[in-house]
C-alpha cells in the first residue's frame, strides 16, 4: 500500500505535468497569434493602405495640388525573368535578369486596365547584396539587374519591386508575379499557338521566321520572338520592347477570347504558370480574382515612358525615364485630386 509521501509525490507530479501542458498550449497559442499579427501587419504595409493613419490612403503634392491614391485601383507587376525556373542560382547575385516588366493598373471603378511597360534598361536605385548575401545598400544601374540579387525568388522579386518603386517616385505595387523563361512557351502552348506577323528578320535563328511572314508560333519560335535582341534589327532593347508588346497584345486577345468561353480560364492560366515555377506575393484566390476581373474589363493599349537612351562607361545601354512623364502617368492612372 503506497505511503502518504508517495501519494503526495504522485499528485505533485500530475500537477506539474498539467501545468507544463497548459503552459505549452498557451505558448503555442501566443506564437500563433504573434505570427498572425506579423503576417497581417506585413500585408497591410504591402498594400500601402495605412501609411498616413488608420483608414487613410497615401497622398502626394505636385505643383501645389494634393492628390490621393485611389483605393479602387489594384496594381499588378508581371516580371519576366531570363532564366529557367528550375535553374538554381549558385550564389546571392545570379538570380537572372527581369528582362520584361509590365505594370498593370486594374481600375475596379471604371472597369479599365492600364498597362505600363518598363524598359529593362531604365536606370534607378537597385537594392544589392554582397557575395555572402548581406545587405549592401543600393546602386544606380539597369532595373533588370535588380532580380539578380537575393537568396530566394521572394527576395529577388522584392528587390525588383523596390527598384521599381525607386523609379516611380516611391510608388510600390499591390501584387507581383514573376515568371521564368519557360512561361513563354507555356503561354503559347496553352493558347494553341499564337498567330503573328514576324516584325523583323529572325531567319538566322529560325529559317521560317522571315520579316513579314505570318506564322502560328511553335513554343521555340515564341521564345525567339520575345527574347532575341542583339542579332535582330538594330539590336536595341527599345526595338525588342515593341516586339514584346506586340506578342503580349496578341496573347491578351487570345486569353480574353478563351475567358469569354470559360469563366474559369484565369485558374487554368495560373496552373500553367505554376508548372513553370511562377511566383507571387499573394494567395492564389486573390490573384485569380484580380485576373478574372481584369479580363472582363476594357484593357487599354500598353504605354511606355518617354526618356533618353545613352551608353554607360561599360558600353551597355542606359535609359533615363523622363521625370515629368513618370509623374503624369502616376497621377493620371493611380491618383485623383483631393
Amino acid at each position: 500500500m503506497p505511503s502518504r509521501g508517495m501519494e503526495r509525490s504522485r499528485k505533485h507530479t500530475v500537477f506539474l505535468f498539467c501545468a507544463v501542458l497548459v503552459g505549452a498550449v498557451l505558448l503555442l497559442s501566443g506564437i500563433y497569434a504573434l505570427g498572425r499579427w506579423v503576417e497581417n501587419r506585413e500585408y497591410r504595409e504591402e498594400r500601402q493602405q495605412m501609411t498616413e493613419g488608420f483608414g487613410q490612403m497615401p497622398t502626394v503634392t505636385y505643383e501645389g495640388k494634393t492628390y490621393a491614391r485611389r483605393p479602387e485601383v489594384t496594381t499588378l507587376l508581371i516580371m519576366g525573368v531570363d532564366q529557367d525556373g528550375d535553374e538554381e542560382p549558385t550564389g546571392y547575385r545570379d538570380g537572372g535578369q527581369a528582362d520584361f516588366l509590365l505594370l498593370l493598373a486594374i481600375d475596379h471603378k471604371s472597369g479599365t486596365v492600364s498597362q505600363l511597360q518598363i524598359d529593362r534598361d531604365s536606370i534607378t536605385d537597385v537594392p544589392v547584396v554582397g557575395v555572402l548575401g548581406n545587405d549592401a545598400g543600393t546602386r544606380r544601374m539597369q532595373i533588370s539587374l535588380s532580380h539578380a540579387y537575393g537568396a530566394s525568388e521572394a527576395d529577388r522579386s522584392r528587390h525588383t519591386v523596390q527598384a521599381l518603386a525607386n523609379l516611380l517616385d516611391g510608388e510600390t505595387v499591390d501584387i507581383y508575379l514573376s515568371v521564368h523563361l519557360e512561361a513563354i512557351g507555356a503561354l503559347n502552348r496553352l493558347l494553341g499557338g499564337l498567330t503573328v506577323t514576324i516584325p523583323a528578320d529572325y531567319s538566322d535563328l529560325d529559317p521560317a521566321m522571315t520579316e513579314g511572314a505570318v506564322l502560328t508560333l511553335t513554343d521555340e519560335q515564341a521564345v525567339i520572338l520575345i527574347r532575341a535582341r542583339r542579332t535582330i534589327g538594330d539590336g536595341t532593347n527599345a526595338a525588342r520592347t515593341i516586339r514584346q508588346r506586340e506578342f503580349m497584345q496578341a496573347a491578351l486577345k487570345a486569353v480574353k477570347e478563351r475567358f469569354k468561353a470559360d469563366a474559369g480560364f484565369a485558374e487554368t492560366l495560373l496552373e500553367a504558370l505554376d508548372e513553370v515555377n511562377g511566383f507571387t506575393n499573394v494567395q492564389r484566390s486573390r490573384l485569380v480574382s484580380e485576373i478574372t476581373q481584369a479580363l472582363s474589363y476594357d484593357i487599354l493599349p500598353a504605354e511606355t515612358l518617354a526618356g533618353e537612351y545613352t551608353h554607360g562607361a561599360d558600353g551597355f545601354t542606359e535609359f533615363y525615364a523622363d521625370e515629368d512623364a513618370i509623374v503624369a502617368w502616376l497621377l493620371k492612372t493611380l491618383y485623383e485630386p483631393k
